[in-house]
Parts: structure tokens; C-alpha cells; sequence
């Protein structure tokens, strides 16, 4: 192996090193077709797909399932490898590239005692070119071992609970699943165009053991007019929520999630049959509670009231994303409305109050 092939070596290895993913489940905020999922007996998964054009190998380990909001600690989050695994041969290949150059100089050193000697070749000669010979054997076979890796992962028959938005999901050797998702978390709020960064589909990645995060969902009315949608999200019986956000509602923390609403036949788009986004909010601190009235916000001169109710969100930790599809409440009335105010002032919430 040339010197200039070895320094090209260790800068790729350099570049592609393993890092945290600053949102523990999003593998890619770009449109991409999953080839394919696959886990392995280490805790570790291994996604092939295409963006761009171009074919990418990410390998995923490290976090499972997620842990109750504690103000001052981080949520688990997996940590990616976008090099596809290449990385956890890194430190053989340079301790391999390093005895290479070792052996190399020792030939050049055998080679000048040669040449003093009068000669081309002497048995150090030959013994030091047989170890460059044996080292580029081990570079080469650690390169092909690095390339095959993609492909000593497998994905048994799922057998987990059903999920929203699934591309693939596999049940892992020790019992654990893991899981694909695929959606359009990052539309405009209020039926409004997007872009084409915004239409795309992020890919979720998800690992756990048990059952899924819990997103209750409940309908009524507020001010006696404006349909209103409320409930909580929980997780192994705890709230989910974060502790901090900007003012727009984005979480600050590893523990904050967005509710996301969308809306079949919205008067966005005066009833036609397809979902709009309507709105996201955050999660409660300490209840895990959530609601919102489907009236006029900011600029937005329709409410984007539909038949129908989507309300999706991503999981705490690397838990899946789920959803939840409710029909319209209709109009206003006023026995019912009475009924789920009681369910209202169990929330024990602040921020939402019957009314």
C-alpha cells in the first residue's frame, strides 16, 4: 500500500467516526428508500438506503427503550455510525497500517545495508519485504471484513405490537424489537404549502422490549363552538413531557415531545379528501398532558377543522413513534361537552381547563 493511500485511509476513517444523533430516533429529515433492515445478537442495526441517488450504509446501537423525565439528565439516544460499521474496524486497520510502516522502514534500512554491501538482496531484504507483503495481506482482508459487514445482519418475522407508519420492523436475537418508521413530521402548520424540505418523509429508527408509548385522545368543544382535542402521553405508566422549549415549542431538552396534528378534509381545503397539518404542541411538564382548540390561530383565517383527526408523535427515547386517529366531535353539544369536561379536570393540568 502506498504512503499517500495509507494518509487517504486514515482520513475517511477520521471522517466517518460514530456520533450521537442529536434527536435519538431520527436516522435522515430527507426522503430515502430503505433497502434494507437488519439486527444483530450485539444490540446494534443496520439500515441500507438511498438518498440522492447515492446508497448509504448507518449502523445504529448503544440505547433501548427510553427513561422517565428527570430535570438536569438526558434521555438514552442511539448513537449512529454513518460509515456503516466501518469505524469498529478503525483501530485494528491503524494498528495495522501503523506495522506497515514499521516493516517498510526496516526495509528501507535493509535495503541501504544491501546496497553498501554490494548487493540487492541479503535476507533481511527478503524477510522485510515478505512482512510488507504479510501487512498488506491484513490491511486488505480488515477492508474486506469492513465492507462485508452490511451484510452479516438479518431480520427475523416481526411479532411486536402493530405500528404506525412501519417500513420494517424486525424481533431481534435477545428478544427486543426494532423498528422503521417513516412520516412527514416537519409540514407547516396550517394547511400551508410546504416546501420540499418540508414534505419530506423523515426515517425513525426505534429499539424496545414491551409495550409501546401510550397516546390518549379524547373530543369535545371549547368556548360552546370550536371543536377541542385533548389527552396525555405516557410511557411505562409515566408522563412524558420536557423541561424546557423555545417559544415556538421546540424542545430544549432530550425529554420534550411535539403532539402532531393533521386533519382529513380540513376547511383548508374547503373538505377535499386528504390530510393537512393543522398544528404541534408540546407535552405538559409533569402530566404528560395535552390539548388544543381546532379554532383561527395567528394569521390562519380557517380553523382546519375535518372529519377526521390524526394526532402522531414521536416516541420518548428511542421508543416508537405512535398515532392516533379520531373522528370529528361534529357540533356542539352541550350534555356531552359536560360529560368529557369531568375527563378534562382529571388531567389535573393547568394549562387545560374545561370550559
Amino acid at each position: 500500500m502506498r504512503r499517500s493511500t495509507v494518509i487517504a485511509v486514515l482520513a475517511v476513517l477520521t471522517a466517518v467516526a460514530a456520533q450521537a444523533a442529536h434527536a435519538s430516533s431520527i436516522v435522515s429529515t430527507s426522503d430515502v428508500r430503505v433497502i434494507s433492515f437488519g439486527v444483530n445478537d450485539k444490540g446494534q442495526a443496520m439500515i441500507t438506503y438511498t438518498q440522492g441517488g447515492q446508497k448509504h450504509h448507518t449502523l445504529a446501537y448503544g440505547a433501548e427503550n427510553a427513561v422517565a423525565p428527570k430535570k438536569g439528565h438526558k434521555q438514552v439516544s442511539f448513537t449512529y455510525d454513518y460509515s456503516g460499521g466501518y469505524t469498529l474496524f478503525k483501530d485494528q486497520i491503524v494498528a495495522a497500517v501503523d506495522q506497515l510502516r514499521a516493516d517498510q522502514h526496516a526495509f528501507r534500512a535493509a535495503q541501504a545495508d544491501a546496497a553498501r554491501q554490494g548487493k540487492r538482496y541479503t535476507p533481511d531484504v527478503l524477510e522485510w519485504s515478505a512482512a510488507i507483503r504479510r501487512d498488506n495481506a491484513v490491511i486488505q482482508r480488515l477492508h474486506r471484513q469492513a465492507n462485508d459487514f452490511p451484510k452479516s445482519f438479518a431480520c427475523k418475522p416481526y411479532t411486536g405490537p402493530k405500528l404506525a407508519f412501519a417500513v420494517a420492523a424486525c424481533d431481534a436475537p435477545d428478544g427486543s424489537y426494532w423498528a422503521l418508521q417513516q412520516w412527514q413530521r416537519q409540514l407547516p402548520d396550517y394547511g400551508v404549502e410546504p416546501n420540499a424540505q418540508q414534505a419530506s418523509a423523515e426515517l425513525h429508527l426505534s429499539h424496545w422490549t414491551g409495550a409501546l408509548p401510550v397516546l390518549k385522545v379524547s373530543t369535545d368543544w371549547s368556548y360552546h363552538r370550536w371543536q377541542h382535542l385533548f389527552g396525555t402521553y405516557t410511557y411505562d405508566g409515566k408522563a412524558v413531557f420536557g423541561f424546557g422549549s423555545t417559544s415556538t415549542g421546540q424542545p430544549l431538552d432530550s425529554f420534550g415531545r411535539n403532539v402532531y396534528l393533521d386533519s382529513m378534509n380540513s376547511n383548508y381545503l374547503d373538505g377535499k379528501g386528504t390530510w393537512m397539518r393543522v398544528n404541534s404542541w408540546l407535552t405538559h411538564r409533569s402530566t404528560g398532558a395535552w390539548c388544543y382548540g381546532v379554532s383561527p390561530h395567528g394569521s390562519a383565517d380557517r380553523t382546519g377543522a375535518g372529519s377526521r383527526y390524526r394526532l402522531t408523535i414521536m416516541g420518548p427515547g428511542v421508543a416508537p413513534d405512535v398515532s392516533v386517529t379520531v373522528g370529528s366531535p361534529g357540533r356542539y353539544d352541550a350534555t356531552a361537552d359536560e360529560a368529557q369536561n369531568t375527563k378534562i379536570a382529571a388531567l389535573h393540568d393547568t394549562l387545560c381547563k374545561p370550559n
